[in-house]
């Protein structure tokens, strides 16, 4: 055991003096801690230590064990600070100098380790190990040199040390000596099987020769016997995912992230691992996290351009990429990634520029040929195109993926018969292979080949008997050909074979559904529900038919479902995301979407904007956006929707410049037409917005083509078209956001019943919503309904105790009834807002109301220090100063705010006041 095999002399506090009331005495603490230290029960052992230091902290032997413990434990500052302790009580060098070197290797004080000194002599163990780190920390200051000549002093002195052994094993693997390396950590492990780090070690060594299993092993070993086993579970998980163990590998870094959440590389292996798992948001979200904007991180870098270009987002993909290259121009997947990316651009010479030293220095890559011909096309170099495309068919007669591939691009090249005939050729050769088969016939069909396409699809099912997948491409084949009744037959065929398969009972159901026959539809969904009742496809392909027939109980019941059985499923949410805001509910949106289990991807966040916007909470809508706009500022809904939101909140500069953005990046996108409206009638152009409005397309959303012409209409100040765009707004989407824009445009017209009306009708549905109430509260405030207004606004402070609008108003509508009632309101709302001029204003008015004057001179006074607009203040103060009975200051601020210049728009208030107590302004 460690414990009593390391130490040799201590100075001693015998236990017979320890005083506490313990029932278990410091020596029996100590014993058993060193049981569990035996058993790898390290929390245990520093528990019982501790235990003996909370009332003995000066018990040496204590000090030394627990930093022993926490050498074990990988806690190199507190072994350091715990050896030091137990050094400075007595215990010898012999015992704590070796440890000391070894805390402060482990926290890399590498110069404080190799100056390491001793005041006495040491026994050789003890020599050799302090020797033994010191050679370690050379090497890792590669002084090799140095390093040999400590290294041989610990071998002279002590080369039995499983510690002298352990560096030397790794010296030996720096030098590149594996052999001897293995064999001394061979011989560690059959003297002390428990050794961690040796098992470690021969992981690396293992791992270094490719022998994947007996490295996986090793680490499993290792995990076993460290107490801190992150290391050795970062490198199995690297392993297993060399050998493809793609599940094991995701559990250790399940557990990484627990652990170490912070670890670039543990969220690069996790983005790689979600990636090949095709759950490409899952790894945007780790992959974004480990990328620190360091370009020299190229796997990191290059998988995060690969993920973004899965999720669509070509933009930053291609950002992403060129930034790849630019830093590793010799890497190849970054070349070829760039290329394509380019290809899909149109710019065909960039492309070109990049592939052709690869394909000249790689005349074995096919790929690198097959994008370099695709290129070449582009730019009209057809027959360069077709020779490339020749040899790769010629060069390999039987690879079917070399003639797919020389097949798709014989097409791009203009020769489109011998295009189908090689396509042809590569599904002959690989009859059997659905990859290659799917492929053939995708292409075929896309060059309306339909024969072609319907032979190879036919041989593949010959080829497959008994297959639902191969029955399922030939119906696929049959619908392209509009043959729906044999595609129907053939699905049939398929779920005769295997009742309840999913991709043929949801093409099947499609198929009747576009025969105008739901009832059969949802009946075919529902059979293979019943086969597979927690297919996730199936129950949110039947969700979708029941929204479509308009059946949203049904539909949001499923997606619930869906949802309960995979918290993850994100197409789910925001299916019901969509739905709830369809029906007004914004708020369910909003819970559905909050969760913290939802990917916050770009969908997530618009629809909660949305929510928000639909609300009327604007500053959340603002924020779920702002941030992910500057992130992405290429993303057009971010720039669109922000636009909506700044125009709401009177912030036409932002709102400019959103819209412009968003026209930038998608000019033809449905909804560039409205960003343009918007912009014209900024600009002061209402009518040619309305003109442009007017050829909206047929797929424009109508409630946001009405919100478009309201917008429009309000920048014009056109107070009846107001109203005509905000009732069709309203009828289109009843929600929060239009209900107020509503009853604001019929307030504007004197339309009290009618807005009042919208607003009740809001509040039925959203009894809780303080912000269609406070605006009802308003319109009965200016329509002289103050008994009404009152009401409204004591509900309000009922849920919201500090909403200052509603304090503010009720304390100066209660002002003659109940004055201390009101001046109770104020107070509050001046507690929580005590700089805002308006809140002070209505405090001082009724303090002076109420006899305080003097506290009302002091309160008007803070009015007017905090506001941009003293004068109203001023003439405030002067009626305090008035009922107060000081005339003459009350006349000073009068006409002080009487001589301003420009006119206040005050100064008639002022004149009337000078006027009613008898005076005159000079």
């Amino acid at each position: 055991m460690r414990f009593k095999s390391a130490i040799t002399v201590f100075v001693l506090i015998s236990a017979a003096f320890l005083d506490g009331c313990s029932d278990v005495s410091p020596d029996e603490l100590i014993a058993r801690a060193e049981q569990a230290f035996d058993n790898k029960q390290f929390k245990a052992a520093v528990v019982d230590l501790k235990t003996v230091l909370q009332s003995h902290p000066e018990h040496a032997r204590a000090r030394w064990l627990l930093g022993e413990l926490y050498l074990e434990m990988q806690d190199g500052p507190s072994a350091e600070k715990e050896i030091r302790r137990a050094a400075s009580l007595g215990v010898n060098e012999d015992s704590t100098a070796p440890q000391l070197a070894r805390a402060m290797l482990m926290q890399k004080k590498l110069d404080d380790v190799i100056k390491l000194s001793t005041k006495g002599a040491l026994s050789k163990k003890s020599a050799a190990e302090i020797a033994a780190a010191q050679a370690a920390a050379l090497l890792i200051k590669k002084d090799d040199q140095a390093a040999g000549q400590r290294l041989a002093t610990a071998r002279q002195l002590a080369p039995e040390s499983t510690y002298v052994q352990y560096v030397d094993a790794l010296a030996h693997l720096l030098e590149k000596k594996k052999q001897e390396a293995t064999d001394i950590v061979l011989a560690i492990l059959k003297t002390d099987p428990n050794h961690g780090e040796s098992w470690t070690l021969l992981g690396d060594i293992y791992r270094s020769d490719d022998k994947l299993t007996e490295a996986e092993d090793a680490y499993t070993k290792a995990m076993s016997k460290r107490f801190v086993n992150i290391d050795e579970r970062l490198k199995r998980a690297q392993v297993r995912m060399a050998m493809a163990k793609f599940d094991e590998a995701m559990k250790d870094v399940q557990e990484l992230l627990k652990q170490v959440p912070k670890s670039a590389l543990v969220q690069r292996i996790a983005g790689v691992l979600h990636f090949r798992s095709k759950e490409f948001q899952a790894a945007e979200e780790h992959l974004s996290l480990a990328y620190n904007g360091d370009s020299s991180d190229v796997a990191t870098l290059f998988f995060l351009a690969l993920t973004e270009s899965e999720l669509g987002n070509k933009n930053r993909s291609r950002q992403l990429a060129e930034q790849l290259v630019a830093t590793e121009p010799r890497f190849v997947p970054g070349r070829k990634l760039l290329a394509i990316l380019q290809i899909n651009k149109g710019e065909g010479a960039l492309a070109e520029a990049l592939l052709r030293p690869i394909v000249n220095a790689r005349r074995q890559d096919t790929e690198a040929q097959q994008l370099l011909a695709t290129s070449l096309l582009m730019q009209g170099n057809a027959g360069e195109a077709s020779e490339i495309l020749d040899a790769l068919a010629k060069h390999q007669p039987s690879s079917a993926t070399a003639q797919l591939s020389a097949g798709v691009g014989q097409i791009q090249a203009g020769d489109v018969d011998k295009g189908i005939e090689t396509l042809t050729a590569a599904a002959a050769l690989a009859p059997d292979d659905p990859k290659i088969v799917s492929m053939v016939v995708s292409n075929l069909l896309q060059e309306h080949a339909l024969d072609d396409a319907l032979t190879s699809a036919k041989r593949f099912a010959e080829a497959e008997l008994n297959s639902t997948r191969a029955l399922v491409m030939l119906a696929g084949v049959h619908l392209a050909r509009q043959e729906n009744e044999q595609a129907a037959s053939v699905l049939n065929q398929a779920l005769g074979q295997e009742p309840g398969n999913a991709a043929a009972s949801v093409i099947l159901a499609r198929i009747q559904q576009a025969a105008g026959e739901p009832a059969k539809a949802s009946k075919t969904l529902k059979a293979a529900i019943d086969k597979h009742p927690d297919d996730l496809q199936l129950i949110i392909e039947l969700a979708e038919f029941a929204t479509s027939d308009s059946r949203l109980e049904e539909a949001v019941s499923l997606l619930e479902r869906a949802i309960n059985l995979n918290p993850t499923s994100l197409p789910a949410r925001l299916m019901l995301a969509k739905i709830y805001l369809s029906t007004g509910e914004p708020r369910k949106v909003l819970e559905i979407l909050s969760d913290d289990s939802v990917p916050q991807n770009e969908k997530v966040l618009v629809a909660r904007a949305d929510a928000y916007y639909r609300l009327n909470r604007l500053a959340d809508a603002k924020r779920e956006l702002e941030q992910f706009a500057t992130l992405r500022p290429d993303f057009f809904e971010a720039q669109f929707e922000l636009a909506k939101i700044d125009a709401a909140m009177g912030d036409l500069e932002s709102t400019e410049r959103h819209l412009t953005a968003a026209l930038q990046i998608a000019p033809d996108d449905p909804r560039a037409l409205l960003a343009r409206a918007r912009l014209l009638a900024l600009r002061g152009k209402p009518d040619e917005a309305l003109q442009v409005l007017d050829q909206a397309l047929p797929e424009t959303d109508v409630a946001e083509l009405e919100a478009a012409r309201l917008f429009v209409a309000q920048q014009k100040g056109d107070v009846s078209s107001q109203v005509e765009y905000a009732r069709k707004l309203y009828a289109q989407d009843p929600n929060v956001r239009s209900a107020l824009a509503f009853s604001s445009a019929l307030a504007q017209v004197k339309q009290w019943d009618e807005a009042e009306s919208v607003l009740q009708e809001q509040l039925s549905k959203e009894k809780t919503d303080l912000i269609v109430r406070g605006q009802l509260a308003m319109l009965y405030l200016h329509h002289g309904r103050y008994e009404e207004a009152i009401v409204q606004f004591r509900k309000i402070i009922e849920q919201n105790p500090k909403d200052m609008l509603a304090l503010n108003n009720l304390a100066w509508l209660l002002r003659e009834r109940s004055p201390q009632e009101a001046l109770s309101f104020a107070k509050r709302a001046v507690d929580d807002n005590p700089r805002f001029s308006p809140i002070l204003d209505t405090y001082a008015t009724l303090l002076s109301l109420t006899g305080d004057h003097r506290s009302a001179v002091r309160v008007i006074n803070d009015a007017i220090a905090n506001a941009n607009d003293p004068n109203p203040y001023r003439v405030r103060r002067a009626e305090i100063l008035f009922r107060s009975g000081d005339k003459k200051a009350a006349v000073e601020d009068l006409e002080l705010v009487l001589h301003s210049e420009p006119k206040p728009a005050d100064a008639e208030r002022a004149q009337q006041l000078l006027s009613s107590n008898n005076s005159t302004a000079r």
